[in-house]
This record gives C-alpha cells, sequence and structure tokens, in this order.
C-alpha cells in the first residue's frame, strides 16, 4: 500500500524517533544513503529499512531512485526533520483504501513549516503520488514529484492531512548554510521562478533591496505570472511596512491564481494556496493599520469559503479573543502540534518562513500546557 520514502546523510541522532514514528504505518521505507560516516546505515537496517546508496550525492536523483525502487503502490516522500501524528497516518491509508482515491495520480498535503515561537507558514506540497516509475523530479531546490505528473497527464488532488517541518528549529549553522547554498544554486538559473525564489533567500538573510529588485526583474520578464512573484512583492512590502502597497500586490496575485485556477486546472490547489497565502499579508497589513474589523472580515470570509486550516482559526482568536475563544480550541485540534513545547523555540538562523508566514504578527503565546 505505502512506501515511505526519504534521503539521509549521516542521520545517526534523528534516525531512531524518525523510524519509531514511520515504522507504524508504512508498509515498506525506502533510504536514500547520500554517503553516510556515521552508523545511519546501522541503525536503518535494524528497523528493517531497505537502505540504497546515492553515489551522485544529489537530492533528485536520490529522489528518483527511491520511486525507481518503491515496491508499494503509493509512495509518500517525508524527509527525515518531518512528522505526521499516526492518526493522520491512519487517515491517509483509509483514504488510500477507499474508492475515493481513483480520480487523481498524486496529492497535495499542507506542510507547515515551524519557524519558532509557535508560528509557522503553509505550504501546499506533493507528497504522495502514484508509484509510476515515469514520474521523477528534476530540480535540486524546491524540487517536486508534480510538473512530472502533470506533464504525464495526471490530476493532482488535495488531502489535508498535515505533515509538519522543523528545518527551521535545527542548528543556526544549519540555516545559514542552507541559505547560501540555495542562493548559490538559485543565481545559476534564468527563469522567472528561480529569480522569485532567489528574492525570498536574500529577504531571509536581511537584503530586502536586492529582494525587491529580483522581484522587480521577475514581474519585467512575466508581468501575468504563473509563479508568486507578485505574493512574495507582497510579503516583502509587508517586511517593509508598506501596508498599502501590499495589499495592492496581494489583490494582484489574488485575481491572476483564480484566473489560472480556471485555465490551469492541473495546477488548482496550488493556486489555492497561493490566494491563502495572499489574504495572510492583507489580514496582517489590516491589524498593521489598526484596521481589525477588516482582517476579522477576511478571515471569516476564508473559513466560510472552505479554507478549514488551522491558521485561521488562531489568527480569528489571537485578533479578538474574548469573541472567539472557542476557535482556538478548533485550532489546536487541527494542530495538535500547538501543545507541543519544541514549536515554542526561537528559530536557529535565517529562514524563508517567517516572511512567508500564515500566522498574524504581533502577537505572542504558547499553548504547549494547554489541555
Amino acid at each position: 500500500m505505502l512506501s515511505v520514502c526519504t534521503i539521509m546523510k549521516n542521520e545517526e541522532k534523528r534516525l531512531p524517533a524518525y523510524l519509531d514514528n514511520v515504522r507504524q504505518y508504512a508498509d515498506e521505507i525506502i533510504l536514500i544513503d547520500n554517503g553516510s560516516t556515521d552508523s545511519s546505515k546501522e541503525i536503518a537496517l535494524t528497523y528493517g529499512c531497505r537502505v540504497i546508496e546515492n553515489d551522485k550525492n544529489n537530492f533528485d536523483l536520490g529522489r528518483n531512485l527511491y520511486i525507481e525502487n518503491a515496491k508499494e503502490e503509493w509512495i509518500f516522500s517525508l524527509d527525515l526533520d518531518e512528522f505526521m501524528y499516526l492518526n493522520d497516518a491512519i487517515s491517509l491509508k483509509a483514504f488510500l483504501k477507499s474508492k475515493n482515491n481513483n480520480k487523481y495520480k498524486g496529492y497535495y498535503l499542507p506542510s507547515l513549516q515551524y519557524y519558532g515561537k509557535g508560528k509557522w507558514a503553509t505550504f501546499y506540497l506533493c507528497r504522495l503520488y502514484k508509484n509510476e516509475k515515469y514520474y521523477s523530479y528534476s530540480k535540486n531546490i524546491h524540487g517536486s514529484v508534480g510538473s512530472s505528473i502533470i506533464r504525464h497527464g495526471g490530476d493532482i488532488g488535495f488531502i489535508n492531512v498535515p505533515i509538519h517541518h522543523f528545518d527551521a528549529l535545527l542548528s543556526c549553522d544549519r540555516n545559514f548554510n542552507k541559505r547560501k547554498r540555495n542562493i548559490h544554486l538559485l543565481s545559476k538559473k534564468k527563469d522567472v521562478n528561480s529569480m522569485n525564489f532567489l528574492a525570498i533567500e536574500y529577504a531571509s538573510l536581511g537584503d530586502t533591496n536586492k529582494a525587491i529588485s529580483l522581484i522587480k526583474k521577475a514581474l519585467l520578464k512575466d508581468e501575468k505570472s504563473k509563479t508568486p512573484a507578485y505574493l512574495f512583492y507582497a510579503q516583502l512590502d509587508f517586511l517593509l511596512g508598506n501596508y498599502q502597497h501590499a495589499i495592492e500586490m496581494a489583490k494582484i496575485q489574488i485575481e491572476i491564481c483564480r484566473e489560472n485556477m480556471v485555465n490551469l486546472k492541473s495546477k488548482f490547489y496550488l493556486y489555492y494556496n497561493m490566494i491563502d497565502s495572499c489574504y495572510i499579508v492583507i489580514e496582517n497589513s489590516f491589524h498593521a493599520m489598526n484596521q481589525d474589523d477588516n482582517a476579522e472580515e477576511i478571515i471569516l470570509e476564508q473559513i466560510k469559503s472552505g479554507y478549514h486550516l488551522p491558521h485561521n482559526y488562531l489568527n480569528l482568536y489571537l485578533l479578538k479573543q474574548d469573541k472567539y475563544q472557542r476557535y482556538l480550541d478548533k485550532a489546536i485540534n487541527l494542530n495538535p502540534m500547538l501543545r507541543n513545547p519544541q514549536i515554542y523555540i526561537s528559530a536557529s538562523g535565517p529562514t524563508i518562513y517567517e516572511m512567508q508566514t500564515s500566522i498574524l504578527t504581533g502577537f505572542e503565546f504558547d499553548y504547549s500546557n494547554t489541555k
């Protein structure tokens, strides 16, 4: 039924906890080893994993290796710094066994990217997909199998079962080196999307002028961009305190996304996710301008429109706690990680997620002791 796959290199410290969780629901575990020199391989073998060597030490080649070698009907890609609650994994497998999953070749799942103090950014990632050997990854940064699925005529659905990602809460050196590595690799590319992602890498290091310059160049190349250029522009504007312009940029991105949702149905849920991120910028901007009633109205409309994601309920509670006490319970029910003290530590080093936050800024909270 389900092959859980990932890549590792010298992960002896984190591997046991990862495997203790994953083996509860995986029918097969495949670990692609990128040249470990510690006891990672030995640990994996004691858990009954299949360990495959990747001599090229390349992420996409590694991912393609586990597609080539997986034996189960479905592949679930889950990194070592990610986690899925067992109840959610059981629900996921139950869905795959049902008759409702015949329409799609892959599924986007919400990935909650924690960056400290209980806050996170939400991205939809195609991590669950049919085991078809002609699917492949093709990017070394922000790589996804989704493009390959679409290229081969498949559609991608959405399952509201979250992945929890802790990358930004790890060591400062790791995060700083990741930012520098991504800038080095993205600088070699000239396509619009790479320029957009290069911009947010510079923004994470505090160089907002360079980031804005890159976004403007990307928009000159493709004003009606299918990429998140206007969204990133809006997020940068918010960071710089240009709240009204941030709202304007976000609204432009929303209109482009709605048009693309009609014309590019294969990427419907990516644009759906992008629209949600745009509304977060607008809500944050209204809140920063002391227009909380406007922010409240937008969040309520988002929930009414079907965005039943934990950040919407949490944001509504943060905005007007006396009025929406019940929504804190709803947020915690949708995201039990809010009870975990681990997410309330401060981020270690520069991260792109704070700029792309799903949580209203200006609030401090800690619900780790909430029953």
